[in-house]
């Protein structure tokens, strides 16, 4: 019970930690691009703008992955099949057809 629920807070945390970068590298493009233009705004409202993209993608992420994250996956065993060996090869003939050569 506690791995799983381990498990999907990693999983969000994944999430939050990407949309933070994709939030930093557009945030920081604004700021160049911003500052070519010669406006200047106060970095408060870009930190506001980077808390605030950060947490929209991490919600809308985690939403579009709900299924992965949160749904229960039965785990089902796999067994190894053997096959019998013991195999009587007494009255079948194999037929085998010579390949052509091509030149």
């Amino acid at each position: 019970m506690l791995k799983s629920i381990l498990r999907k807070i990693e999983s969000i945390f994944k999430v939050l930690v990407l949309s933070s970068i994709v939030s930093f590298v557009i945030t920081f493009g604004l700021i160049i691009l911003n500052a070519i233009m010669g406006v200047f705004i106060g970095l408060e409202y870009y930190f506001m703008l980077f808390v605030g993209l950060t947490l929209c993608l991490t919600v809308m992420l985690v939403v579009v992955d709900y299924n992965r994250i949160f749904k229960n996956k039965k785990h089902i065993q796999k067994t190894k099949v053997i096959k019998n060996k013991n195999i009587k090869r007494g009255n079948t003939r194999e037929v085998v057809k010579a390949k052509r050569k091509i030149s």
